[in-house]
């Protein structure tokens, strides 16, 4: 049995929450909550009085919505009922004994009251709070990181295992009033009363000083004038009396949020609290998109958005530089009130605040509904008002809106606010974008001007606002639409040389807006393709009281890193094109690709044509095999991290050219699928972007026309680097026409995508794939070849064995050679159409051809059962998993380079090579001489060992080895690592 607990500290935490934290349906867990509750109601639960609740079996139906806000809770792996009893029993007699008194204030411990005192010192400062160690980070590149320590081995030598490097500087707290000969030291400061501040750790002369029961501080940054600080807080009256804080801190209620920390979890409904924010009380409206902070008018009746913190944790709208909040962390920055004017005394050449004002929240026939602590569902509305202006606000997880009931006078509505959070020179480039598509760059210094060719007015309904930091991941958006003809249209207006302000309704100073038939829209998306940014908001403005359909969210932003069972690599962005329907193999490619989906950063699916279906109209197919997926989504997240949720593969669910070939690409012809290729070539992603052609390449053509007609030359060819093709034997000929006129493009024709399989229509498809759950039901029977378009994206399946961008070195999807080759046809299907283009020249396959795939043949099938199983089990202890092959320390699944001389043994190690199952491993290693330049006999000593040496031989100079590690385990079934050393000779 396994017992493992956390005490969650949120002010806002359901069952539902807890899920993202390996709670699974069935498992059992015990939730520390005294009072008694209809919990106990539940068949599967038992109440001990007094101590809490044990759930014999969560059933996420019922008890997902269960409050655990506060509280410790106990996840068991293992029969856990005799434990959970006699637990339950033993804190019942200890709550029975005699309380302990409180701790005198003059016996606070330093750690503590550190923790409290920074923020009064340093108000601008984020603490959080590690559990076992705190950290105070004060700006200006200063840390401050500390705990108590009460190991038995607690020198400064101990410490160095913890961070501790020489020439670090650091602050021990002195107990008692004896005082150390560490202060002759002549690193060491002393301040009586208070402690030592060492400003270079010198492990020779420092190594065995003796921390134990002392609290530590370890810096970074400049540290002298914040060790001063603390230790005159310390060695005065400080220690008796804790100081509350007044800065950002990451335990709530209470804390004033800093721009860039994330204040809040994002649940995926809709939950508000009330909380004190820039020092008045404020409704916090927490969504799946971000968390609003709405002043509700306790305050001399102010209503207004006071902050709107996105997911990386900026707030577009909270700059207050009166009151000397939230200002940017980068210097030069312009900061002020700015965010929506709340509709008020109209004045409207600055937003504020509405004064004279109520708010309130209401159902949806408009009755008030009472207030306690928090209110929760997935449309909440709120309902603000003063003498002139009435109005709804309705939260959705997704977007906001906002309900004009009454208007007296004109109005408008306008956003005023700090790209990213900040306006600042030398940070990062900040654009808007229209209706258009275009991204427009605000300049001048950063601060926000907005350029423009049409100028103060914009022919757009919609604008959304990114920034190129890659650590945010969202954009900021606003839309109106005005059904009523007795006031202006849905047309914006662009305002401010030295800020960024958008307005709906407003020329200048002239307000618009009359009546109550605009409606406005707003909130954060993920950070994608114009396309699918651009029709949510659409969606949007049609149905702006109403939660969105599944394929209204964009994609999200690509985080590339990835890890799983302990190995950390890159992941490949990915972009399948599909001939849906033309033949059954495309289903089979995707379901196994769906169950993999966790190795990919897949930016889009899109349904197109190829010479065997010349037509296409519907993504109904894609459709019904994602929607599967969705069943399976739950099951397969247990077993490994990182797999898209199946909303997010709706979204990039789209239509590419519905024509065949050549014949559908020019001017006038994009589609979202070209735009989409377009999109991620664009994206501030280092990364390439692979497109798999499972049918035609014209998707891939008509990008490239777009971007050739209108763009430089230079940025022509910045997007053809960052394109990849793998082309499946050729279905159009838009293949030979990139060849041909644009033989720069990384492109590769694999024609021996046959033979690799296991036979067809045989056991292993049906027990081990379609016999398994709403996944396996849809792959189909073979009818011509099984699976041929896999090959696409095993290339890129970071299995350890290969980089994709040397195709030469062979790995799942094949080994091809560097040496273009004119000739390499299409499938008979084109019949002739690409000869135009000849000559041409493109990437094929080497001779090894179809053995270059099937020579891992027990890794990537068993692979592919494994996943299925993984696709109807709850339970991680129920399924097989991969082990982790670590190759001379390096846990990456990196190809690794060494150099070596001729006639050495190199030894080589696979040591920390482990496995999540617990699960016994045999080691192999083997010489792949296919891509290596050394053609002759290498030895290995130990080639089932853990480590291994390979002798050199003499005549290799000059040339490489390559050197293949596979490592499986003894689960059910088998599973595969590997790693692979390429050794180059001197």
């Amino acid at each position: 049995m396994i017992v493992s607990w956390a005490d969650w500290k949120e002010e806002v935490l359901s069952l539902k929450d807890v899920e993202a934290h390996s709670l699974t349906e069935g498992e059992s867990i015990f939730v520390d909550k005294t009072e008694a509750s209809d919990w106990a109601d539940h068949a599967n639960v038992t109440f001990y009085d007094g101590v809490g609740y044990y759930i014999d079996g969560y059933e996420a139906s019922a008890m997902s919505g269960w409050d655990v806000a506060k509280r410790t809770i106990i996840q068991f792996t293992g029969e856990s009922d005799t434990f959970v009893a006699e637990m339950a029993e033993a804190k019942a007699d200890n709550s029975a004994a005699a309380p302990k008194p409180a701790p005198a204030k003059e016996s606070v411990s330093f750690k503590q009251w550190l923790y409290e005192y920074l923020p009064t010192q340093y108000p601008n400062a984020e603490m959080i709070d590690h559990t076992y160690w705190l950290q105070g980070k004060i700006g200006n590149g200063i840390s401050v990181n500390w705990t108590e320590w009460t190991d038995i081995d607690s020198t400064l030598k101990a410490m160095e295992a913890h961070n501790l490097t020489a020439g670090k500087s650091m602050f021990i707290e002195q107990k008692g009033n004896k005082k150390q000969d560490w202060a002759d030291n002549p690193n060491v400061t002393y301040y009586e009363g208070a402690g030592y501040y060492i400003s270079g750790y010198d492990p020779a002369t420092m190594g065995e000083w003796d921390g134990k029961g002392l609290s530590v501080i370890q810096f970074d940054g400049d540290s002298s004038d914040v060790a001063k600080t603390i230790a005159e807080g310390w060695s005065g009256d400080a220690k008796s009396t804790p100081v509350p804080s007044k800065a950002s801190q990451t335990k709530e209620p209470s804390g004033e949020p800093s721009a860039g920390t994330p204040y809040s979890p994002f649940p995926s409904n809709v939950v508000v609290t009330k909380v004190k924010h820039f020092d008045n009380m404020c409704w916090k409206i927490a969504a799946a998109g971000g968390t609003w902070y709405f002043e509700n008018g306790e305050a001399g009746g102010k209503t207004g958005f006071s902050s709107a913190f996105d997911q990386a944790g900026n707030d577009w709208i909270g700059n207050d530089a009166d009151r000397g909040y939230n200002k940017s962390s980068a210097s030069g920055g312009r900061h002020e009130y700015r965010g929506w004017p709340n509709f008020g005394n109209g004045n409207f050449n600055h937003p504020q605040r509405s004064s004279g004002s109520k708010s309130w929240w209401v159902d949806a026939s408009g009755n008030a509904v009472a207030f306690d602590e928090k209110l929760e569902g997935d449309h909440l509305i709120m309902r603000s008002s003063n003498a002139k202006y009435d109005v709804e606000y309705h939260f959705f997880p997704s977007h906001a809106a906002i309900k004009v009931l009454k208007a007296a006078d004109k109005y408008a509505f306008l956003y005023e606010g700090p790209i990213g959070g900040e306006q600042d020179a030398s940070v990062e480039k900040d654009f808007y974008v229209l209706k258009d598509g275009k991204h427009r760059e605000c300049k001048e210094g950063g601060l926000g001007y907005l350029e423009s060719e049409f100028g103060n007015k914009f022919p757009s309904p919609f604008f959304y606002l990114e920034d190129s930091d890659p650590k945010d991941t969202q954009v900021w958006y606003a839309g109106v639409k005005n059904a009523g003809p007795e006031s202006a249209g849905d047309e914006g207006w662009r305002q401010g040389s030295n800020m960024v302000i958008f307005s709906f309704g407003r020329d200048e100073d002239k307000r618009a807006y009359t009546g109550t038939d605009a409606v406005c829209v707003f909130g954060f998306q993920p950070k994608g393709s114009h396309e699918h940014i651009a029709s949510f908001i659409e969606s949007r403005l049609e149905s702006p009281f109403a939660a969105p359909s599944a394929k209204a969210n964009p994609a999200p932003a690509n985080a590339g890193a990835s890890s799983a069972s302990g190995s950390t690599y890159t992941k490949r962005r990915m972009i399948v094109t599909t001939d849906l329907g033309a033949d059954p193999d495309d289903e089979q490619s995707l379901v196994r690709m769906l169950v993999c989906a966790n190795e990919f950063d897949i930016e889009g699916l899109v349904v197109s044509t190829g010479c065997w279906k010349k037509k296409q109209s519907n993504t109904n197919m894609l459709d019904k095999i994602v929607d599967a997926y969705g069943e399976c989504y739950d099951n397969l997240k247990v077993h490994a991290e990182g797999f898209p949720t199946p909303e997010y593969l709706r979204s990039i669910s789209v239509m590419g050219q519905l024509g065949y070939g050549m014949s559908d690409v020019g001017d006038g012809k994009d589609s979202l699928g070209s735009d989409m290729i377009i999109a991620s070539a664009d994206k501030d992603d280092p990364r390439p972007i692979w497109v798999g052609g499972w049918g035609g390449t014209n998707n891939v053509a008509q990008a490239i026309w777009t971007v050739s007609k209108t763009r430089s030359k230079e940025d022509l060819e910045k997007f053809l680097a960052k394109l990849r093709v793998y082309d499946i034997l050729g279905q159009d000929d838009a293949g030979a026409w990139i060849a041909k006129n644009y033989p720069q493009v990384f492109y590769i024709r694999a024609t021996k995508v046959y033979g690799w399989q296991p036979p067809k229509n045989g056991d292993y498809q049906k027990n081990d794939i379609q016999s398994h759950g709403p996944l396996g039901a849809l792959y189909p029977d073979t009818k011509w070849a099984t699976e041929g378009d896999t090959p696409a994206y095993m290339h890129i399946y970071p299995t350890g064995l290969n980089d994709p961008d040397q195709i030469d070195q062979g790995g799942w999807g094949g080994r091809f050679s560097f040496k273009k080759k004119t000739g390499i046809k299409s499938m008979s299907g084109v019949k002739g159409e690409e000869r135009k283009f000849d000559p041409y020249e493109m990437w094929g396959n080497t001779s090894d051809g179809t053995g270059a795939i099937k020579r891992w043949s027990k890794g990537y099938n068993n692979d592919f059962a494994a996943r299925m199983d993984w696709s109807i089990t709850s339970k991680f202890s129920e399924a097989n998993h991969h082990p982790v092959a670590i190759l001379n320390g390096d846990t990456t699944r990196d190809v690794l380079k060494l150099s070596v001389a001729s006639g050495e043994s190199v030894s080589l190690s696979a040591a920390g090579t482990d496995d999540p199952d617990n699960d016994s491993l045999t080691y192999s290693w083997s010489i792949y001489e296919e891509p290596a330049t050394y053609k002759g006999a290498v030895a290995i000593d130990g080639p089932s060992d853990p480590t291994a040496r390979i002798s050199v031989p003499a005549d290799a100079s000059g040339k490489n080895i390559h050197v293949i590690l596979e490592v499986h385990d003894d689960g059910t079934p088998n599973l595969y690592a590997y790693r692979r050393m390429i050794l180059n000779v001197k």
